[in-house]
């Protein structure tokens, strides 16, 4: 079995103590932003098996077909661990994840209870989605730079689905699980182009939904608004 978490540096030590207080004989595998910019300190507790760098969409899927193949699992891209000797093992990361290639979030695997959101006075039905990842912008208190840095370099961090595979996301999560309203975890919702937003604004009222988001003060323009 395998117990599969991602975390902020900030959720870190309530994860540990997750880990530490159940009884198991799981591998135990961490992934997100914590994992990525401080995979030493995940390995050097002794809850933890496995730290991934970066995104493992992929690379997670390649990591479980390894172990119920019973093959070395070791090798998968993205990965850090430990060798028997104790050294910190970081094998190469993998590539980047094109946004327009991923499936529709399968929000059937959680508990109802979770898609139930507060919003300007009312219960909603919804949850997050992402339809960006990271920021070019360089900001001295932000995560992202080093993230940046870690994962390939600044060219390419930021990448942004078509407003075709969002829509179509946004329709099948409405349809499926009758959500109406969703919290975009993008960095920085307005930074796309204008045209971008249009046709993202165009398809948000067609399918009738409410939403809320996070943006950079230097990308609100009236325009965009």
């Amino acid at each position: 079995d395998i117990i599969a978490l991602s975390c902020m540096t900030s959720t870190f030590d309530f994860a540990c103590d997750l880990f530490r207080t159940v009884k198991h004989n799981s591998v135990v595998i961490v992934g997100g932003v914590h994992s990525t910019i401080a995979y030493n300190d995940c390995l050097n507790q002794n809850c933890i098996d496995f730290a991934f760098i970066g995104e493992a969409d992929q690379t997670m899927l390649d990591f479980v077909d390894a172990l119920e193949k019973k093959n070395d699992p070791k090798k998968v891209a993205g990965l850090a661990y430990k060798n028997k000797e104790g050294k910190i093992i970081v094998n190469q990361v993998s590539k980047r994840i094109d946004l327009d290639t991923l499936p529709c979030p399968d929000w059937g695997l959680f508990d109802k209870r979770h898609l139930f959101r507060p919003f300007e006075g009312k219960i909603y039905q919804g949850s997050f989605y992402s339809q960006s990842r990271g920021c070019p912008m360089q900001c001295t208190y932000c995560v992202d730079p080093t993230e940046a840095q870690l994962t390939g370099g600044a060219a390419g961090y930021f990448r942004v689905q078509k407003p075709e595979t969002t829509l179509a996301h946004l329709k099948e999560l409405k349809e499926k699980y009758g959500a109406t309203w969703f919290k975009f975890s993008d960095d920085t919702f307005l930074l796309p182009k204008i045209d971008h937003l249009k046709k993202l604004s165009k398809g948000f009222k067609e399918l009738g939904i409410k939403f809320a988001c996070s943006v950079m003060i230097n990308t609100v323009t009236k325009e965009k608004i």
